[in-house]
């Protein structure tokens, strides 16, 4: 395994930015509802629900360039 690993617990109502090109999160316990959210507008925008994800699934940030930010 290269990278390091960091164990983040996070309140529900926390939002964790999905956008750093070199990462990736597991989900360990609990679940967690993604939202996208348009970016380059230059006004805030609206959260969309996409997918919800449990226990032992990961999630991989969007692909760069990509006018969406995930949370």
């Amino acid at each position: 395994m290269t990278g390091s690993q960091v164990v983040r617990r996070l309140a529900a109502n926390s939002p964790l930015p999905l956008d750093e090109p070199d990462a990736a999160w597991l989900v360990e316990a609990g679940r967690a509802q993604v939202f996208a959210v348009l970016t380059g507008t230059g006004r805030p925008e609206a959260r969309h629900s996409l997918f919800d994800v449990g226990p032992g699934e990961l999630l991989l940030p969007p692909a760069p360039g990509s006018p969406v930010t995930l949370l």
